[in-house]
């Protein structure tokens, strides 16, 4: 540098600056300075010599910056590798502490619990006393439980003979009504055979008989049209009843299997484990089984009123029909008596 300050000392005023901004200014100023070259202080030879020299050691610095360059590029990119290694590390890292932290809250949230059963259960043992006297309190609340369920459960069967006891009476009034209704149905069945005939005998007398018929007849005798129409009104009301006695004969038998099959239900509870000897039963099972036959006692009771109410009204319904047979009989014999009156003024 030197020697070419020497050769050129206008380049002088440049060696403030950066190195590389000088050599710029070499490059770019250099034909021109030697174009016009000051007077030689020294031999051309030897300025050439140290221009080559300068020219070389140019060539080197730039070869070793271009080294530098290489070499800065590369540790930069070895340093932004090694950087992000690190920061994956330190995140694996973090999250292996995190999850050491969590196991340790954890461990110390365990560790608590069993601290507090530990203290738990020292306390029970230094209340053993209290517990066999607890214990003891809870065997004689059970007898006492017990004997209440006791005697509940034969007030229970009390009310459930006397259920079935009111059954079996049913039953004996339900026989009678069905005899009774058969012996209707027979006495229905000739009375609607005797309003055939009559019906048949009204026809051919409308037919047959109604030119003759006399003015000074009666009103019975001279509108066999309005006989005929009462004799179907009476057997459609026959009808009527018979449907509904058949009605009220099938709700009662429904009824009586519905009081059965709930007396067969109780039965089959009460036999599954006498409550006397039953001491290891627990206490909530016991209440379960005396609510149960509870229940079912009170639905048999209500199957057998209902019972009772079917069997008021089949009552009601054969009185009904017995009268109305009465008043088609009494009817029939007053026609017979007017067709014999008939027969022999004719």
């Amino acid at each position: 540098m030197e020697a070419l300050l020497a050769l050129l000392p206008e380049l002088s005023v440049l060696a403030q600056q950066n190195y590389t901004e000088w050599l710029q200014d070499l490059k770019e100023k250099g034909p021109t300075l030697l174009k016009h070259p000051p007077a030689p202080a020294e031999p051309s030879s030897d300025l050439a010599s140290k221009l080559r020299e300068a020219e070389e050691t140019q060539s080197t610095l730039q070869a070793e910056c271009d080294q530098y360059r290489s070499i800065l590029a590369e540790t930069e990119g070895m340093l932004r590798d090694l950087q992000k290694s690190v920061e994956e590390e330190e995140q694996v890292w973090r999250a292996k502490v995190g999850a050491a932290e969590e196991e340790l809250q954890k461990s110390r949230v365990t560790v608590k619990h069993l601290e507090e059963i530990v203290e738990k259960l020292k306390g029970e043992l230094e209340s053993s006393d209290q517990v066999r006297e607890h214990t003891s309190h809870l065997e004689a609340e059970l007898e006492k439980h017990m004997a209440a369920a006791s005697a509940e459960c034969q007030n229970y069967a009390k009310e459930v003979a006397g259920l079935r006891q009111l059954l079996l009476e049913s039953q004996s009034q339900l026989d009678a009504a069905k005899s009774e209704a058969q012996k209707q149905s027979d006495e229905l069945a000739l009375v609607r055979q005797q309003l055939s005939e009559m019906k048949s005998h009204v026809e051919d007398g409308d037919i047959a008989g109604a030119p003759a018929s006399s003015p000074e007849a009666p009103p019975a005798e001279q509108d066999p049209v309005q006989l005929k129409t009462q004799l179907e009104w009476t057997e459609a009301i026959l009808e009527d009843e018979q449907t509904q006695r058949q009605k009220l004969t099938a709700e009662f038998e429904e009824a009586q299997t519905s009081a059965c099959r709930l007396q067969e239900e109780l039965e089959k509870l009460r036999t599954a484990g006498p409550l006397e000897s039953s001491e290891t039963e627990e206490a909530s099972q016991l209440k379960e089984r005396l609510e149960k036959e509870k229940k079912l006692t009170s639905d048999l009771g209500r199957a057998a009123t209902r019972l009772q109410e079917l069997l008021k009204t089949t009552q009601e319904q054969l009185a009904r029909e017995k009268d109305t047979v009465k008043k088609l009989q009494e009817q029939l014999e007053k026609e017979d008596g007017s067709s014999s009156k008939e027969g022999t003024s004719v």
